[in-house]
């Protein structure tokens, strides 16, 4: 059985959480979605930020967030690989 990401033809997407310094999370919360393949950006609790990057483009925008001034780290948090219709997919 076909899943509905593939059904649709959507393209899946990763949520990368990145962590900045506090001095400078507003600066890296306006350059991320200048970053090609980012979706959108959100904050997250903990003084964090959510970007959703689409799954082609995780490699090159983790390089390019990661390279960010006041960036600590950029860490994939997880996927959207149809976890709600597929329980055997979830990580």
């Amino acid at each position: 059985m076909a899943s509905a990401a593939a059904e649709d033809d959507s393209p899946a997407a990763a949520c990368l959480l990145v962590r900045a310094h506090p001095a400078r999370i507003d600066a890296v919360a306006a350059a991320i979605p200048d970053i090609d393949g980012v979706d959108r950006v959100t904050a997250a609790p903990g003084g964090r930020l959510v970007a959703t990057v689409w799954c082609d483009h995780v490699a090159a925008a983790l390089g390019a967030i990661t390279a960010l001034p006041g960036v600590l780290a950029v860490s994939i948090r997880d996927t959207s690989l149809d976890t709600q219709t597929d329980p055997e997919n979830r990580a």
